[in-house]
């Protein structure tokens, strides 16, 4: 009988895993940064609202230009759930002061 040789996973289990990891330690996502945060963007499309949350507020105290378009796409979809555009709000408003070139974002909130 032949074994099959490959590992299955859930790669949204993993991606979720990954993110709790790094928003429960700061020391672990200082120390992969540039990983971390694509990472970060990645698991908010599948995070609970709670898991969600973290993320947002994580990555707006942390990345700058990066997270400023995704954080506008959840501010701008009405089907998301309120507290969670609120907080992309407030973490934008955190972040808007530190953009290199911050009028085409400007303009869009306009």
């Amino acid at each position: 009988m032949k074994r099959n040789q490959i590992i299955e996973f859930e790669p949204r289990e993993r991606i979720l895993e990954k993110a709790r990891k790094y928003v429960d330690s700061l020391e672990l996502f200082s120390q992969g940064s540039d990983r971390a945060i694509p990472l970060l963007l990645k698991a908010i499309k599948y995070a609970d609202k709670d898991l969600k949350s973290e993320i947002i507020i994580f990555l707006g105290a942390f990345a700058k230009e990066e997270v400023a378009w995704p954080l506008y796409e959840i501010l701008s979809d009405k089907s998301e759930n309120n507290k969670i555009r609120n907080h992309a709000a407030i973490q934008l408003s955190v972040i808007g002061p530190f953009l290199k070139n911050s009028q085409p974002f400007v303009d869009r909130l306009l």
